[in-house]
C-alpha cells in the first residue's frame, strides 16, 4: 500500500485531453575506481508525471468559462492540494490485451493484474472492474470464478483447475497534484489559463 489517501474520481476528462505525459524511473549510478560504472533501479516501477496546464479562451458563452474554472477549482480544493490522490486516465496508456496475471501466491489462489514488457512486469492498480475478462488457457472466466481484490489482486475460486492466466482490461493510475499551489494567469474578465497543473503518480 502506498499510505496515501486516493479518492475514488477522475479527473475530468476535458482536462486530461492534450496533456503532455512523461514516463520516469530512478537510477544510481555509480563509477568505480576502474572507472567502469554500475547502476541500481532505486524504484520498483516507473512512475507517470503529467502536465496538464488548461488554457481556458475568451467563449461566445461566458458561463462555459466560468464552469471550467470552478471545476478545476473545487478539483483541486476537494483533494486538499497534494494531500488526496485521485485517478487518472492516461490517454496514450490505458488498456492491457491479454496481458498475462503474476502469481502472488498459489496456495492462496491470488494473482497480480498487470502489463509485460519484455522481463518487466509492471504491476496494475487501478483496474476498471467494467472492462475487466480473465481468460484461464484460452476460456474466458466467468464472474463466479473469482473474485478482484485491492490494487489489482484477484483471487481464484478454489474449485477451479488453474491453467494459464491472462486478462484485458482498461485500468487508470492513481495521481497526485506534484504542489500544494495551483496558479491561475488571468488576461481579461473573460479569459485566463491554468497554465501548471502538474501530476505525479503515487507508487502504491
Amino acid at each position: 500500500m502506498s499510505g496515501r489517501i486516493v479518492d475514488n474520481v477522475r479527473l475530468p476528462e476535458d482536462i486530461e485531453r492534450g496533456a503532455r505525459i512523461g514516463f520516469m524511473w530512478n537510477t544510481s549510478v555509480v563509477t568505480l575506481a576502474n572507472g567502469k560504472t554500475t547502476s541500481n533501479r532505486n524504484w520498483q516501477d516507473c512512475l507517470v508525471q503529467v502536465d496538464c496546464g488548461y488554457g481556458m479562451m475568451d467563449k461566445k458563452n461566458p458561463d462555459d468559462l466560468q464552469d471550467s474554472y470552478e471545476r478545476i477549482l473545487e478539483f483541486f480544493m476537494a483533494r486538499n492540494g497534494r494531500h488526496r490522490g485521485f485517478l487518472f486516465r492516461n490517454p496514450i496508456d490505458h488498456e492491457a490485451t491479454l496481458e498475462p496475471l503474476k502469481v502472488i501466491s498459489e496456495d492462496d489462489r491470488t494473482y497480480q493484474l498487470g502489463i509485460l514488457y519484455d522481463d518487466y512486469f509492471r504491476r496494475i492498480t487501478r483496474p476498471d472492474v467494467e472492462t475487466l475478462v480473465i481468460y484461464n488457457d484460452e476460456t474466458l472466466l466467468a464472474e463466479a470464478d473469482y473474485s478482484l481484490g485491492e490494487l489489482g489482486v484477484v483471487t481464484l475460486n478454489e474449485a477451479l483447475d488453474v491453467g494459464t492466466l491472462s486478462a484485458s482490461f482498461q485500468f487508470d493510475i492513481a495521481m497526485v497534484f506534484e504542489g500544494d499551489s495551483l496558479f491561475a494567469a488571468i488576461q481579461h474578465i473573460r479569459a485566463g489559463e491554468f497554465p501548471d497543473i502538474n501530476l505525479i503518480q503515487v507508487q502504491e
